[in-house]
């Protein structure tokens, strides 16, 4: 079983999605993460992730889910997070461009559940989850 790892960092009620530049989903959006290293906490793996990906450094806010298809051979851990950084640097040969964008206005994506993930996202926020 693969352990892999997403982040969504919010801002001003949009979070930030990358468009990736590595397959699956070549030019599509997502939310960033990746594969937790071995012996790596979940955690830890998100903050790698996110200064690979987008160059920046984030603390997490709580825990949006876990998720796994049946299927799969591969869990998924969500956090939210956020950060006082305002300029990416992003990873080209992970990233090709980040942007902000409104839960209710979202770009193509690459893993349909991503939708789950923001309409989760929202639930915990209406529900105060992170305080």
């Amino acid at each position: 079983m693969k352990l892999v790892v997403a982040v969504l960092l919010e801002k001003k009620g949009s979070f930030l999605m990358v468009r990736r530049n590595r397959p699956p989903g070549i030019g599509l959006w997502a939310l960033p993460g990746g594969t937790a290293k071995e012996n790596e906490t979940a955690m830890v793996a998100a903050c790698r992730e996110m200064l690979e990906e987008v160059g920046i450094a984030i603390r997490i806010l709580g825990l949006i889910g876990v998720y796994c298809d049946d299927n799969s051979k591969m869990t998924l851990i969500v956090y939210a997070a956020s950060s006082p950084n305002e300029e990416f640097t992003i990873n080209p040969e992970e990233v090709q461009a980040v942007e902000f964008f409104d839960p209710d206005n979202l770009p193509k994506l690459a893993f349909q559940r991503d939708k789950k993930i923001v309409s989760d996202w929202l639930i915990c926020k209406r529900f105060k989850a992170w305080g």
